[in-house]
């Protein structure tokens, strides 16, 4: 039998998708214009989300609509690895057999 290992490895990304009503909107432009801060440097920052008291702690969390990641298609490589392992069963049927005649009588 075959063991395998899949590694992708390169360049990818991480996006996430949230509902947010006007009130959280309102919390996080009044925070952007308090801290002369850009939609991205909020969000950039746990310490930001934090402060802005949205119920998360940090931009991954915001994903109740979606949370997809995963490497750039031309920017990663992937390395299948097989290994055969050896499985072998140690109570074969002529062990076992003996074994249950004990127990049944």
């Amino acid at each position: 039998m075959y063991s395998y290992t899949v590694e992708i490895l390169g360049l990818g990304c991480e996006l996430v998708a949230c509902e947010l009503d006007t009130h959280e909107m309102s919390l996080i432009k009044e925070y952007m214009k308090t801290n002369n801060l850009l939609l991205e440097e909020v969000f950039s920052s746990t310490e930001h989300i934090k402060h802005i008291d949205l119920g998360v702690n940090s931009w991954y969390e915001l994903d109740d609509i979606c949370h997809i990641y995963g490497a750039y298609p031309n920017h990663c490589s992937v390395k299948i690895k097989g290994v055969w392992i050896i499985v072998f069963a140690y109570l074969t049927l002529r062990r076992l057999k003996p074994l249950l005649m004990i127990f049944i009588h």
